[in-house]
């Protein structure tokens, strides 16, 4: 591909959303090494508010976790996002949480995911940090958290949490 025709190729960005409410913390701040290190992906955390988590962009569900506490995104331009509500919440083994969707499931942005029960985490003594990763930000030239998360030390869900380029 010569200059102008990289000149001419538009750039594709992506704006994934916050998928709940709350105080943001930036990955090397996410009290998880694996988040915190970038090992699954650049990340974004946050303190939730709320107990609902809501699809942060229009995706195709990939996976959910059999303990309930995660879930995969694929998004139209080939982002794979894992949403992870919770540290260590796995050994819950699905207590606490309720996925509203299956796998293979076109969703919108703002749809109900799942619910958790933030007590029931405390209580349990985990942190319950929801983790927004791109598992495949290498296939990105950037992933980047919005203007309005890496400014604000809190988001609304719905508002835009981190910018993909392709």
């Amino acid at each position: 591909m010569g200059l102008f025709d990289m000149l001419r190729t538009k750039v594709k960005t992506e704006t994934v959303c916050a998928c709940v409410s709350g105080r943001v913390v930036p990955m090397a701040s996410i009290p998880d090494p694996v988040f915190a290190e970038g090992i699954l992906g650049t990340a974004i955390g946050i303190e939730p508010e709320g107990e609902e988590i809501c699809a942060p962009c229009d995706a195709v569900v990939t996976q959910i976790a059999d303990s309930l506490h995660a879930i995969g995104l694929k998004t139209k331009e080939g982002a794979e996002l894992l949403i992870h509500v919770g540290i260590d919440t796995v050994q819950m083994v699905g207590d606490g949480f309720s996925v509203k969707v299956n796998e293979e499931a076109h969703v919108r942005a703002g749809e109900v995911l799942l619910t958790f029960d933030r007590a029931k985490i405390r209580e349990a003594g985990y942190k319950e940090t929801v983790i927004t990763a791109v598992t495949n930000a290498d296939s990105f030239q950037s992933v980047v958290p919005a203007a309005n998360s890496a400014e604000k030390s809190t988001v609304q869900c719905g508002e835009a949490l981190l910018i993909i380029t392709k």
